[in-house]
């Protein structure tokens, strides 16, 4: 992910409306002001986002930018943890065991995972039908933690994406005949 020009800076705020969870808004890296992740004008390259966020304080830290130009995907598994902490849940183990080899990090509340890895998803809903989180290769961006990192986002993973896709983000059937589908 480092040889693409898609980070950026956010700042992470308590949420205003949704208790115990944080928001993360994305600033442009060079005035610290709240900008548009899909604005290309605010990413920079990984270097110049670590810095600028450390310089901008705790609060602030690092994201990619998921784009039709780039080859990776990204699942954001929310709530994975245990409910006593000790471990992952599951449906959490059986997602990182499918990608294996992807890069895979806790998340900004440390209760979710991030895994990265490369590879085009088939079509698919953007979030779960189980409400465990999200799929995503474009339009989106993802705050990166280092948290706990393992595995290499450059890892293929493309045959092992169909059974992803099967097992948690299958389309209902109208998507699946092309009837009301969009990307995510």
């Amino acid at each position: 992910m480092g040889a693409y020009r898609q980070f950026i800076v956010y700042v992470a705020v308590p949420s205003k409306t949704r208790a115990g969870k944080t928001d993360k808004f994305p600033v442009d890296f060079r005035t610290g002001r709240v900008s548009n992740a899909h604005d290309a004008e605010i990413w920079t390259d990984h270097a110049t986002a670590i810095a600028a966020a450390a310089t901008m304080g705790p609060s602030y830290g690092i994201g990619f930018v998921f784009t039709e130009a780039d080859p990776f995907f990204f699942v954001d598994l929310d709530d994975a943890a245990l409910e006593d902490g000790t471990g992952w849940k599951p449906h959490a183990i059986a997602i990182c065991n499918m990608m294996q080899g992807a890069a895979i990090e806790v998340s900004v509340s440390g209760r979710g995972l991030h895994i990265f890895g490369v590879g085009r998803p088939p079509a698919h809903r953007c979030e779960s039908k189980y409400h465990i989180g999200g799929l995503y290769h474009t339009d989106r961006y993802a705050a990166l933690t280092g948290i706990g990192a393992t595995g290499n986002a450059a890892t293929d993973c493309t045959q092992a994406l169909p059974s992803l896709v099967d097992t948690y983000w299958q389309t209902d059937a109208g998507q699946a005949a092309g009837i009301g589908w969009t990307d995510c």
